[in-house]
């Protein structure tokens, strides 16, 4: 979703928050040495640099435009690599990156918190490697390259955690099917709810159950 937003121009970087009558410094607060518009934040700052600087060390390539950030999240599609689990892992990479730049910027702002740069790429790293432990990946799609091969190992994933992560989710499933309802503790209700919706801001509903037993 958000990568969509800055597809659209329509993140609220403070050149377009200025444009809606507010007032408040205009300076990147990532750099402190220029304006800030989502230009600047996500591909010309110094930190952002640094975050896509990262990102071509550990695939050897990339295709960053440096003067326009939506052509590179349009350009991060995961065919660049004939490893699929490389290929989505690179993808990942260039998605979690101005996420990433994004919260440290509102964490600054709102929270008065900052994060080393450093940190905010292990932070893309680690999200990377969660989203892929996620997914089922077949044998086939994990052949590749000793180059690829580096690339997945400085992720720290191997073939064997996958699987391991694909059985744990089978379990986890096989459990799930055999659920049994255990009633509340003495001196506790229980609630157990529900809801759905007809599309997008369609017409939508919840209900629920206490109990005591």
């Amino acid at each position: 979703m958000f990568a969509w937003l800055v597809g659209r121009k329509r993140i609220l970087t403070w050149d377009r928050i200025q444009k809606r009558g507010f007032s408040g410094p205009s300076r990147c607060c990532l750099c402190n040495s220029g304006e800030e518009d989502q230009e600047h934040l996500l591909n010309g700052c110094k930190v952002a640099q640094l975050q896509w600087e990262k990102t071509r060390n550990l695939f050897s390539s990339t295709k960053r435009n440096p003067q326009d950030i939506v052509h590179t999240l349009v350009d991060s599609g995961e065919g660049k690599f004939q490893s699929k689990i490389v290929g989505r892992a690179w993808s990942m990479t260039t998605g979690f990156n101005v996420w990433n730049l994004w919260k440290e910027r509102n964490n600054r702002i709102f929270k008065g918190k900052s994060s080393d740069p450093e940190d905010v790429w292990k932070m893309t790293l680690h999200q990377v490697r969660e989203s892929i432990l996620a997914e089922n990946w077949a044998e086939e799609e994990w052949n590749t390259s000793e180059a690829k091969a580096d690339i997945l190992k400085k992720l720290n994933l191997d073939q064997g955690m996958i699987y391991q992560q694909a059985k744990k989710q089978r379990q986890s499933m096989a459990l799930q099917s055999h659920a049994v309802y255990r009633k509340a503790p003495e001196g506790f209700m229980k609630l157990n709810f529900d809801g759905a919706a007809k599309g997008n801001l369609g017409p939508a509903g919840f209900g629920g159950i206490f109990r005591n037993r």
